[in-house]
């Protein structure tokens, strides 16, 4: 009880804390959307206010274009018709700049005295007086002005070297006598009717003679955009509060609902305490159960073991203890030959060295000390197994490796070498017993790039494997071991290796001619390419 009270303040403190880690990461995460709102809405503002401010300059530029436009249809007029004669008064007295026309002064037959006005001094008489009225001022000036009124100021004559430059338009915003006027200025060029007036210049037609700016104040403009410019502000603050209400409100229900969480956290948690003291007491029996099965099922398996392993020891030790009486009785026969001897004394030592193998597949398997992986190549691991499978032995079968030999696996090198060494020794024990000589192994191998396993297959035609057996052929305890083929614990440690060390799977077929077995290794982190 007192144990199950701790728990109990330990689960409530570890509540309370995660609790107020869940409330600060909502806050932050509020917060964080307040932020991202407030960025969005000024980004937004931001952009109208300078897309209002962009349209503002357009429609200030077009309104400056059209005057212009207007300004030279006017002059274009007059300089088709040479000019207009007007009454001389003081408000339009004689162009003294146009003293060398001949008739530039006139009267009509009553006696009413008229003066030439050429297209500049129309266009200048219409600005004068007319810019006032419309708030638009216009001006002709040119790099050599007829009139010293007509200068160029600074700016102006920046355009105009521009325009002789091949420039074709030039404007700035900028301020006439304190208030804000956009310029623009475009080039005048040289017509027949111009030379008329200006021909003493030494200008030709196409040249540039000088340009006509447009002064269009900015003042009703910026008016107009201010009104714009204040709906925009409200409009976005508008939609910023209606925002920022979505998130207070999204707030609190996310507020409520970790609220209403943990709560329902703690209800579970208290429940499953509750049954935790029963789970506990129902594992506890099973385990002892376990337990005492696991016990009996590990010494059923070590009796078998021992059984089988007697199986494998007895037919070596046999063989070793025939050849050694062998040896003697020749002896006593006086029939023993150093070439007898040899061939006897061989077959028990092959015998012996089968007896080790058994000891070696065993200790190896179960060992706890086991040798780092690394690469080799597969098809020489292949022929390094046949070799040894096949050291004394008569005949032998044809092997036949379809392994590329650029094709090398991450792995124990002495858990495919004895793979191969059981597969080949089993063809071997078939040719003996069935008596054949012609028989051939054929060996593949293929890989699957995508997830780099492995699969190999060892085929023969040396008649295949008995039905009855073949079933249970991996199985650790088949007792007719020595009489038939492909049984015994070689096979049954094949496929444990295959399995608990490289998660892959073992298996075999019989063909027409013989039996196949094939083989998966998994994650070998292959290098190079299988066929």
């Amino acid at each position: 009880m007192f144990m199950s009270g701790e728990r109990n303040g330990s689960r409530t403190e570890n509540d309370r804390r995660t609790l107020t880690q869940d409330m600060a990461l909502v806050r932050r995460i509020a917060l964080s959307g307040l932020l991202v709102w407030l960025v969005l809405i000024s980004s937004s503002l931001a952009w109208n206010l300078h897309h209002m401010r962009s349209i503002t300059h357009k429609l200030v530029k077009n309104t400056a274009i059209a005057n212009f436009n207007k300004d030279q249809a006017f002059r274009a007029w007059a300089t088709e018709h040479g000019g207009i004669y007007v009454p001389s008064n003081e408000r339009t007295p004689p162009n003294p700049y146009l003293y060398h026309i001949p008739e530039r002064d006139i009267a009509t037959p009553s006696g009413q005295p008229l003066t030439l006005m050429n297209p500049a001094y129309m266009l200048r008489q219409v600005v004068d007086e007319f810019s006032e009225l419309y708030g638009i001022k216009g001006r002709i000036t040119s790099l050599d002005p007829l009139r010293p009124s007509n200068t160029p100021d600074e700016w102006e004559r920046s355009a105009l070297l521009s325009f002789e430059a091949g420039s074709r338009e030039s404007f700035e915003f900028s301020t006439i006598e304190g208030e804000a006027y956009f310029r623009l200025m475009r080039p005048m060029m040289t017509v027949e009717g111009c030379l008329k007036c200006h021909a003493h210049q030494g200008y030709v037609v196409g040249q540039v003679r000088g340009g006509v700016s447009i002064s269009v104040p900015l003042a009703p403009y910026y008016a107009l955009e201010s009104n714009t410019i204040t709906y925009l502000i409200l409009t976005h603050g508008l939609i910023f509060l209606v925002g920022l209400v979505g998130l207070f409100v999204a707030f609190q229900m996310l507020v409520r609902w970790i609220e209403r969480n943990h709560e329902q956290r703690e209800k579970l948690h208290d429940t499953l305490e509750r049954q935790a003291s029963i789970i506990s007491e129902a594992v506890q029996t099973t385990r002892q159960q376990e337990q005492v099965i696991a016990d009996q099922n590990r010494q059923q398996a070590m009796n078998r073991l021992l059984v089988d392993l007697a199986h494998h020891w007895r037919q070596p030790l046999n063989v070793a203890a025939m050849c050694m009486q062998e040896l003697e009785e020749l002896e006593q026969m006086g029939l023993l030959t150093k070439e007898v001897m040899s061939e006897r004394i061989e077959q028990a030592l092959a015998e012996i060295f089968r007896l080790s193998e058994t000891i070696t597949q065993f200790t190896d398997f179960y060992g706890s000390q086991q040798s780092s992986r690394e690469d080799y190549g597969l098809r020489s691991l292949c022929e390094q197994a046949f070799k040894l499978a096949s050291s004394g032995r008569a005949p032998l079968p044809e092997l036949r490796c379809h392994i590329d030999p650029d094709l090398h696996v991450n792995v124990y090198r002495k858990d495919v070498v004895e793979i191969f060494i059981v597969l080949f020794r089993n063809i071997l024990d078939a040719m003996q017993q069935r008596g054949l000589s012609e028989v051939h192994v054929l060996v593949r191998a293929e890989l699957d790039p995508a997830s780099g396993n492995l699969s190999v297959s060892v085929a023969d035609n040396a008649g295949g494997i008995d039905n009855e057996l073949l079933p249970r052929i991996f199985e650790p305890y088949v007792t007719t071991a020595f009489k038939s083929r492909h049984k015994g614990m070689g096979l049954y440690l094949c496929r444990r290796i295959v399995e608990d060390r490289y998660s892959g799977d073992m298996g075999v077929e019989n063909s027409d001619q013989g039996a196949c077995f094939h083989f998966t290794l998994k994650h070998v982190q292959v290098w190079g390419t299988g066929s």
